[in-house]
């Protein structure tokens, strides 16, 4: 379950450093696509996922994210991007790594999958 955010401190930046071509980029844009689909119903266009990741690597604010992302997702923008920063803060660790098995390691045999609800599953 997700944990709620205080509502009186607004993390500005990306809990998260994001790299655009690492393994745990990937992993972001995967969660993103997912999620995705919850808000525009069948999504099958990859664009937008990129769009937010690229966001995300170059530290763009929770307002401004969640500023531009209203073009595509209307009032639904807010909800997002509250996800988004919930789903970052929660799988740090896998999203910051650069290649599988990075930092963040999972004991032998088990890795961890960001979920599009925000927590990390062992698979």
């Amino acid at each position: 379950m997700p944990k709620e955010l205080n509502p009186h401190i607004r993390p500005q930046a990306p809990p998260a450093a994001i790299e655009v071509g690492s393994y745990g980029g990937l992993q972001l844009k995967k969660a993103i696509s997912v999620k995705l689909v919850d808000f525009l119903g069948e999504y099958t266009d990859d664009v937008l996922a990129e769009y937010i990741l690229v966001m995300m690597a170059h530290g763009k604010t929770r307002d401004q994210t969640q500023d531009d992302l209203e073009a595509f997702l209307g009032k639904d923008s807010i909800k997002f991007t509250e996800w988004l920063w919930e789903n970052l803060a929660e799988n740090k660790r896998t999203y910051e790594q650069m290649e599988e098995g990075g930092a963040g390691k999972q004991p032998e045999g088990e890795a961890a999958q960001p979920t599009a609800e925000g927590s990390a599953s062992v698979v």
